[in-house]
């Protein structure tokens, strides 16, 4: 583990975000463990999505650096990014009328020259992408007339194809029915243990956080109030201090994994306090 911290994927130092005038992540440092899944967890408006704009360079930071394999992410060409770190933002829209074959095959153009032509490499990486996805036989069908299950893998497919190391995802499961997040959730998994990608996702579900993450960091107000495995992170303290609520913490006795059980919000007790 000392090997991989010294040479981290993504790092952030004192690192701040403002929308306008309104500051939204605040000082943050953070490291990015190579070959890991780690999930940004924290209620509405704590900065999850913001910060992994700003760590992808979709954001311009307000203050402090991203580092990129020890690089500073702002003096890094578009397309070197793009080659090393591929984002899926919440809720991307279908270009009409594009086939599954087509949208995974966008995920190649960091790889193209200018004239965009596709090589041999490209066509082999889409059909990687597509068997690694489990959506080969999807390839020839439009993409807007897919489940949203199926569609949310032709999106991951498209950052499988990229090529890239490290893959941010925020809230691959919005709008997914449980069986389709557990669907999603398992592929994410399997493309980090068995190829090895570094997967950063935010996630708003504490409990399938804590099933599929090696590490969860929780945010509010635009802090780190807690970073940690899923079983230092999943205890009343945290859930008090990050979402305000009481709740009881058990153990799955099959994966070992912790979830819990809400209670009552904070302000709910106190209302019942004669």
């Amino acid at each position: 583990m000392n090997d991989i911290l010294s040479n981290p994927s993504v790092e952030a130092r004192m690192l701040d975000v403002d929308y306008g005038t309104r500051p939204v992540v605040r000082g943050v440092d953070l490291v990015i463990v190579p070959g890991t899944v780690t999930t940004l967890v924290g209620p509405n408006g704590s900065g999850k999505s913001t910060l992994l704009k700003a760590l992808s360079r979709l954001l311009a930071p307000a203050a402090g650096s991203v580092l990129l394999e020890g690089r500073d992410i702002r003096d890094l060409r578009t397309r070197e990014i793009a080659r090393k770190l591929s984002i899926l933002p919440q809720g991307p829209v279908v270009p009409e009328g594009v086939t599954v074959r087509e949208l995974v095959a966008y995920g190649r153009a960091p790889h193209q020259g200018i004239l965009g032509i596709r090589s041999r490499d490209d066509i082999e990486a889409v059909d990687r992408a597509l068997a690694m996805t489990r959506i080969g036989a999807l390839a020839d069908q439009p993409v807007d007339a897919l489940s949203g299950g199926q569609r949310q893998r032709v999106w991951i497919a498209m950052t499988v194809a990229q090529e890239t190391q490290v893959m941010f995802l925020d809230e691959p499961t919005t709008y997914l029915d449980i069986a389709h997040q557990i669907d999603v959730l398992d592929l994410l998994l399997t493309l980090n243990r068995r190829h090895g990608r570094t997967v950063v996702m935010v996630l708003h579900d504490l409990n399938l956080a804590a099933r599929y993450s090696d590490r969860m960091i929780v945010l509010r107000e635009g802090h780190i109030i807690a970073d940690g495995s899923p079983v230092s992170i999943l205890t009343p303290q945290v859930l008090r201090d990050a979402f305000e609520i009481e709740a009881d913490i058990r153990q799955d006795t099959v994966s070992g994994c912790p979830w819990f059980i809400p209670l009552a919000t904070l302000t709910e007790r106190k209302e019942d306090r004669p």
